[in-house]
Formats: C-alpha cells, structure tokens, sequence
C-alpha cells in the first residue's frame, strides 16, 4: 500500500511535537503497518494545492489513498481535493478535538490509526457544502463565528492556548450577544428568524446532553438545520439548562429540521460563516446542499 500523509504544520499535535520526531514516528509505524508513506508536513495555506496535487497522483494509479493529519479544519480541506473521487481519505487525529475523527470511529491512538488505515475497509459517506465550499462536520452563523474570531485574537495578541483564550471570548461574545435577520428557504417553506445562531450539520447531530455533538450516521443524505429562538444571554444560558435536562423546546429554544438543501440570505452584505470550526466571511445568499456518497474514507473493521 502506498500512500502521501499531508501534516498541517499549526496542528496541535505537531506543534508540540519537533518535525523530525513526529515525522520518524509515523514512518515507523507505516512501516510497521507495511504501509510505503511520503510523509510531508505543510504549511496551512499550502495544503489545498498538496491535495489537490495528491489527489490527482491517486487518479492516476500512482498512491492508493491520501492521508490527512490535522484537527478538522485540515481534514476539510483534504477531503475538499477528493470529493467525488475514488481515491479513499485515511484520517490521523492530530487536532484538538477531532470530531470527524471520533465520528468516524477512528481511534485516537496513533499506532492504532496507522493500522486502521493498513487494513481497514473502504466506506462512502457524505459531505456537504455551502456555496460550493466543502465540509465535513457543520457550518454555522452567528455566536459561534464571533466566538471564534474573538478567540484568535486573543491568542495572537497574548500567545496564550486556545482553552486559555476561549473562555474570556465566550464572556465578551456573550456580552455583545450578536443576533442576525436571516430569512432560511426550503423547497417547501421560507421563514425569517432574528437569532444569535443558525447551525447546518452534514447529518443530524444528537440534541442530547450524554451524546452532544456527536452524529449517529455519516452517510444520511441529508442537512441537519438548528435555529436558537432564544433572544438574550440569559435565554440561551436557559436552552442549555433546557438541553442539560432533556427539556428542549421546539417553540421556545431551537427549531430543528432534516433538509436536503437550504438557502440563507440576509440585508447584510457579507456574513462570517463557520465551516468545520474555522470561520472566513461569505457573501449571502448561502446556499447549503448535502452530497451524498461524495467521499471515500477508510475506516476502522468494526
């Protein structure tokens, strides 16, 4: 088996680690594996061209799959270069959360990735997009964007960790508690909403406190869309309360529907969108569609 593992160099994995250690430790255990890796750690705003350029070496008989090592944000964009292609996506979870990771089942161990990848089965599953910009997880609008944003600016300013710089940004985003005019149109309704946070999941997210976050299935076809009703700080502290106690309201704290596809316009020229955890700025209407089966992944025997 040959494969090209891609390390996005600002992964938090590789950066508290040297290059070279983490690089002589994975070629170590591909060889173990009996897997021939090219392993190369890049730089983030040089990995969509190594995708691509990996994905096409695919196509072409030369690799049998690529392997992306990163936290969500990196997966995306390897996943992006091999959409609607036959060559399989291998994960190594060397984010900070790695929620595509987990989702998949992935152990989080790296020897056991490795053999994941060595021996495990091929599998179809769904991404989505956004005006043609790829996900893997979900996209968002609203708290979570500004959260983010405010986050980094933190720890650009203070060179602090993330967890470090997340707490005072959720205190300041809450205090400014950002709320948006969107009007959402499916093929059967069209609706307007002044909310702090729409949430478009590639599949249907659990609602419950002991699975929170989490997806049951990955290749659903479908678009899962959460809109918060509540309209004040105090109000969405309450939902959460609401969510902690299986309590959820659909009338008074998140309407939730499962959709093929949907579009979001709004007055504002431009709006801050979240796609896998990291935020740029999109030019509305957003148009969100599922495509199903559209990438190969490789996945554990269980």
């Amino acid at each position: 088996m040959k494969v090209v593992a891609l390390l996005n160099a600002s992964a938090g994995a590789v950066q508290h680690a040297s290059n070279n250690s983490l690089e002589s430790r994975l070629a170590a255990l591909f060889a173990k594996h009996g897997v021939a890796a090219e392993i190369a750690i890049v730089r983030r705003h040089d990995l969509h061209k190594a995708a691509e350029d990996a994905a096409k070496r695919g196509e072409e008989g030369k690799i049998d799959a690529v392997i992306a090592g990163g936290g969500d944000g990196s997966i995306r964009v390897v996943a992006a270069a091999l959409a609607h292609n036959s060559v399989p996506l291998g994960v190594l979870p060397l984010g900070t959360l790695n929620h595509f990771a987990k989702d998949l089942g992935i152990p989080l161990d790296l020897d056991e990735a490795v053999e994941t990848i060595a021996t495990g089965p091929r599998r179809r599953i769904d991404l989505a997009a956004v005006n043609d910009e790829i996900f893997i997880n979900n996209s968002s609008i609203g708290i979570y964007p500004y959260l983010v944003s405010d986050r980094d600016r933190l720890r650009n300013r203070h060179a602090v960790a993330k967890w470090l710089a997340t707490v005072p940004a959720m205190l300041h985003t809450l205090q400014r508690f950002p709320r948006k005019q969107l009007t959402i149109e499916t093929k059967d309704w069209m609706r307007t909403y002044r909310t702090p946070c729409v949430f478009v999941g590639n599949n249907a997210y659990a609602m419950e406190l002991t699975s929170l976050g989490r997806r049951k299935a990955l290749d659903d076809g479908k678009l899962f869309l959460a809109v918060v009703k509540q309209r004040t700080p105090l109000g969405l502290l309450r939902a959460f309360l609401h969510l902690c106690l299986g309590r959820l309201d659909q009338t008074r704290d998140i309407e939730r529907f499962e959709l093929k596809e949907l579009t979001i316009t709004s007055h504002a020229a431009q709006l801050q969108v979240a796609l896998d955890g990291e935020v740029g700025t999109m030019h509305p209407p957003l148009h969100y569609r599922s495509l199903p089966g559209a990438l190969h992944v490789i996945v554990p025997k269980s």
